[in-house]
């Protein structure tokens, strides 16, 4: 058996194999049932923010490097 890691993309055939890539991902659609608010940027990646704005979270399978999800969370601001 092989251990090569392959190098650039890789197709899975039939698709359903790959998993989902859209918009409805199931990863996302608890935080979008809690009132997290869904943004799109032009390269069609995906960030949903808390309706406080104190957590991000990035689904980026369109961004510069090889991270698929990004989480960012800030402390509340003191009034």
């Amino acid at each position: 058996m092989s251990t090569h890691t392959p190098d650039g993309d890789v197709y899975v055939s039939p698709v359903y194999l790959a998993g989902s890539t859209f918009t409805g991902d199931p990863a996302l659609q608890p935080l979008l049932d809690q009132g997290f608010h869904l943004h799109r940027d032009e390269l069609a990646n995906i960030y949903v923010s808390s309706p406080e704005q104190h957590l991000r979270l990035g689904y980026l399978p369109e961004g510069e490097d090889s991270t698929l999800w990004k989480i960012a969370a800030h402390s509340p601001r003191n009034s």
